[in-house]
């Protein structure tokens, strides 16, 4: 008998390999990362779904769902009675989950890779950025290389080849450049 159990992520779909001792509490899906709980049976060849687990304090008296959360959820393909047996809170943590999960399946924006492209990633990079999500994480993480007129003026103000050579960011050019201004 195999020393691990098969689960399907409700959020993304993948299949997950959980060992035994895990089956019946919660963790996170190494995809996506939401929580979910590892409960179900398996019937047969079909690998039983997860359970999704939201952390949210109970609202003792809970607002009802707002329209335009309504509106957004249906949009974002959450059925009907889903929708109208959420709370106001409840819906702004779905939302809030499907909109990170929708945007590791969407392409990248047109506005995402245009900042990238005006920031200096060259075309070939930015061809290879498989997601809305990952463009989001590279705008707030990625470093452009030195402009052609850091360089200039780099070489201008005395900085040998080697030491141009080893700058791989625009943030270590601009250093470099206040160092050599200021002087020994």
């Amino acid at each position: 008998m195999s020393d691990k159990v098969q689960f399907i992520c409700p959020a993304c779909g993948k299949e997950l390999s959980i060992p035994l001792r895990y089956v019946g509490k919660c963790g996170k899906c190494n995809k996506c990362g939401v929580r979910i709980a590892l409960i179900g049976t398996q019937v047969g060849d079909k690998i039983p779904t997860a359970t999704l687990v939201t952390d949210h304090v109970e609202d003792p008296d809970p607002e009802p769902v707002t329209t335009r959360q309504a509106v957004f959820l249906r949009e974002l393909g959450v059925r009907e009675e889903e929708v109208q047996g959420l709370s106001k809170m409840q819906a702004s943590e779905r939302i809030e989950s499907l909109k990170r999960i929708q945007g590791e399946f969407d392409e990248p924006t047109e506005k995402q890779l245009k900042y990238l492209g005006d920031a200096g990633m060259t075309e070939e990079e930015l061809e290879a950025i498989p997601s809305k999500a990952a463009a989001s994480r590279l705008i707030e993480t990625w470093e452009p290389p030195p402009t052609e007129n850091q360089l200039a003026y780099l070489k201008r103000l005395g900085a040998d080849d080697t030491q141009i050579a080893a700058l791989t960011k625009r943030s270590e050019a601009s250093a470099m450049i206040e160092k050599l201004l200021k002087g020994p």
